[in-house]
């Protein structure tokens, strides 16, 4: 059997390896986490620069739809037209009740004449 001094000295070394492993994982967690706010700057300084170029690169491309809608193509110039109509049709719907009737009459007239 052990006597009461041998049994506080094994007590104590236990307590002593677990405490060195307490602190090395404590340690090793901080050294961890301090590489993970490291590399949350980079990446947030990285998207940061991303979203300028991004920025950038639509303002390039909407300064050239204005000025040059050509260059994206027929199938662009024909979606800005028919915006360009939608808006006019929401704007000034009286325009498009009169350009129906007008060619409507246009047609029967026409009929009439060639028949």
């Amino acid at each position: 059997m052990l006597e009461v001094n041998d049994l506080l000295k094994l007590m104590e070394s236990q307590q002593e390896s677990t405490s060195v492993k307490t602190i090395d994982q404590y340690t090793q967690h901080t050294e961890h986490l301090a590489e993970l706010e490291s590399e949350l700057v980079s990446v947030n300084r990285q998207l940061s620069v991303t979203r300028k170029n991004i920025a950038h690169y639509q303002q390039l491309a909407a300064q050239m739809l204005r000025t040059n809608p050509e260059r994206f193509g027929p199938e662009v110039v024909n979606l800005l037209e028919n915006i360009i109509t939608a808006k006019v049709m929401h704007d000034h719907p009286e325009l498009f009740d009169q350009l129906h009737q007008l060619e409507q009459r246009a047609g029967q007239i026409s009929k009439e004449v060639s028949a």
